[in-house]
């Protein structure tokens, strides 16, 4: 396995990779990615050199894309967290997909998860953790 920088002659395949990862999430009714989104943001995610994908060869020679995210410095509600130490440096994953070739193979597990219940059936969950350094 290879986790590398995405190029973007890979822009196609990536994209298709999304395309059944959202289909997926759609017939199991987590209805939270669509057309647009986000897919149609992984080629500017691609030029800023944000967008990583694990890939895993084939005997034939052939990647297949296992998963893939946006790892970036900057985050859209980066602001509306209270951090314990706003001069430390922090990154942020986005649009993080596993190929539904892939699914519970342990490739999406994540360590640091936050669960509150905060009434009846609605939780509020964030995935990651701050290290001290």
């Amino acid at each position: 396995m290879e986790f590398r920088l995405a190029a973007i002659n890979e822009l196609s395949s990536i994209k298709m990779m999304y395309k059944k990862v959202v289909d997926n999430m759609c017939a199991n009714g987590l209805e939270i990615w669509d057309d647009i989104y986000p897919v149609d943001f992984l080629e500017n995610d691609i030029i800023n050199k944000h967008l990583y994908i694990l890939c895993q060869k084939q005997n034939d020679g052939v990647e297949n894309i296992v998963s893939a995210m946006c790892l970036s410095n900057e985050c859209l509600g980066e602001k509306a967290v209270q951090w314990m130490d706003n001069s430390a440096k922090a990154m942020y994953i986005d649009r993080f997909a596993v190929n539904v070739d892939y699914l519970r193979r342990g490739y999406g597990a994540a360590e640091g998860m936050y669960r509150e219940h905060v009434y009846d059936d609605f939780y509020v969950e964030e995935y990651g953790y701050e290290i001290k350094v």
